[in-house]
């Protein structure tokens, strides 16, 4: 009764969400894929959870991917302990494959870890040597002096969201942090951290929703993030976010307008401000030499 997870993609991630809210209080933990927390599902939540296990995996350039973060605070305010992982290069799937060249479908080391935590839990003596294993594995790329700051830098900050972060050692975790803060006074990073705090900026903002002009504006955003930081990792975020809700804002024809003088006020808009659009597939390729440059490799 105490080993009973609820886990769903896309419809079942919803689901999943659902009862972690509101029903089967013995859970154990709960997996939600390609989903996260809208402001219109349970109304009264149950809290004090006693800090089960929740897992939250959504692609970053999917739709659903503002909600995955609104779920962070959501689930946390409820009791649970939260593991958060945007997949790289991914909209609406999940990266599935243990091998292969492309790093943007190999099994995510943070899900595969949340299952080690929990095989172990009541016991986690065996997982001793592999988070001492995962430890070195980062501390050697955030100290690996061929690879661009920048980079160095993601796969430290990353670390400190990994669920092996909970077993490391007081000493490992003071190193830890040492090196974000080292990291974030170097100059070479500091167009990576202005990116990152934009980028995050917006998708709180986005998570309100809301009608053309709204989201017509925060496509303008997104873009406006990557124009300023063309060469970090969170402006290209930046760049592939704008795409996304540039399509949708673009595609008047699925739009529900009260009047025809509103979609003819949206499609004004769009000829005055057309949302530019992006070369997807360089953005896309920026990402993925910096993901394989920090792939932290799963100890089993």
């Amino acid at each position: 009764r105490d080993r009973l997870y609820v886990g769903g993609f896309s419809k079942g991630g919803w689901i999943a969400s659902t009862l972690a809210e509101a029903y089967l209080p013995d859970l154990a933990g709960v997996i939600l894929l390609g989903a996260g927390k809208t402001p219109f599902t349970v109304k009264t939540p149950m809290s004090r959870r006693g800090g089960r296990a929740l897992y939250i995996g959504v692609g970053q350039l999917e739709i659903n991917f503002p909600y995955g973060m609104r779920a962070i605070k959501h689930f946390s305010g409820l009791g649970f302990k939260v593991t958060f992982d945007g997949y790289p290069g991914l909209g609406h799937s999940i990266p599935i494959r243990k091998d292969g060249h492309d790093v943007f479908q190999q099994r995510s080391v943070h899900f595969l870890q949340w299952w080690d935590v929990e095989r172990y839990r009541d016991s986690p003596l065996p997982l001793k040597q592999p988070v001492e294993d995962w430890f070195q594995s980062v501390r050697d790329v955030a100290e690996n002096a061929g690879l661009p700051a920048q980079n160095r830098f993601l796969a430290i900050y990353r670390a400190r969201r990994a669920p092996f972060h909970a077993y490391l050692t007081a000493e490992q975790r003071k190193t830890i942090e040492a090196l974000v803060a080292d990291f974030a006074k170097n100059l070479q990073c500091r167009g990576e951290i202005d990116s990152q705090r934009q980028f995050f900026e917006v998708v709180n903002r986005e998570l309100g929703g809301g009608d053309f002009e709204r989201l017509h504006r925060l496509a303008m955003d997104y873009h406006r993030v990557w124009m300023e930081n063309p060469n970090t990792y969170h402006g290209a975020l930046g760049g592939l976010s704008s795409a996304r809700l540039g399509g949708q804002v673009r595609d008047i024809g699925n739009w529900r307008f009260s009047t025809i003088n509103q979609k003819d006020e949206a499609l004004a808009r769009l000829q005055k401000n057309p949302i530019p659009k992006v070369a997807r597939e360089n953005l896309l390729s920026q990402i993925r030499d910096i993901e394989e440059s920090i792939r932290i490799a799963h100890w089993r």
